[in-house]
């Protein structure tokens, strides 16, 4: 499995058709403002260091709601589909297995803690346990430090091994979505962050999308 492109191109292109469904699902159904607009509210949940930055997020309870909603859906479902996503890119691209699936497993790890605490958090509030604050902190930053190390050294082995433009151009996105992941960690780079990882993903699922054509092609041939 590890080592038939073919095989881990299509696997690429259908975790990258989930993790896009799921997200125009959670863009058209969107987050109640309560008349303060916050458009990184769930980056602001997930990146909260202190009971006045959560209350800021929470202290609106159409908000709260619907934030606790996308989080189920996320232990269900998106941790799963961004990851199968980045792990089979890696593969794909000529990283080593054990790396790729290393990164594969902090990625769906820390995502799975950070994603529990933040259910907790929102189950108790208004009340607050300072505690829960250490372990989100750390689950939330190593999941996107994660997430572009997969994305670069996924686009930097696509690069080394490209065979044309288009895979070439899907590195350069690759590799920059990567950074901006990292990005997000920071209060000005959270928007800018989000969307150069949206555009590296999509990059990715097109490229894994034309690789899967081909190779049918070929075998069709």
């Amino acid at each position: 499995m590890f080592t038939d492109p073919r095989r881990l191109w299509r696997a690429t292109l259908a975790f990258g058709a989930l993790t896009f469904a799921l997200f125009l699902v959670s863009t058209v159904q969107g987050v109640p403002n309560c008349g303060a607009p916050m458009p990184s509210a769930m980056l602001d949940f997930e990146l909260a260091l202190d009971r006045s930055e959560f209350a800021l997020v929470l202290d609106c309870a159409p908000r709260l709601a619907a934030l606790d909603a996308a989080n189920v859906v996320d232990l269900a479902l998106f941790m799963w589909a961004y990851g199968g996503l980045l792990i089979f890119f890696a593969l794909a691209a000529g990283v080593r297995p054990w790396l790729a699936l290393t990164l594969g497993a902090l990625m769906i790890g820390t995502d799975f803690v950070e994603t529990v605490t933040l259910r907790w958090i929102a189950a108790g509030w208004p009340l607050f346990d300072p505690a829960l604050v250490l372990p989100l902190a750390v689950a939330v930053r190593v999941k996107f430090v994660a997430i572009g190390a997969a994305m670069v050294l996924g686009g930097l082995q696509l690069w080394r091994g490209s065979d044309g433009t288009a895979a070439r151009s899907t590195a350069l996105l690759a590799v920059i979505g990567g950074l901006g992941s990292v990005a997000i960690i920071y209060p000005e780079g959270r928007m800018a962050g989000t969307a150069l990882v949206a555009v590296g993903w999509l990059a990715i699922t097109i490229h894994a999308g034309q690789r899967t054509l081909r190779a049918r092609r070929a075998a069709g041939a």
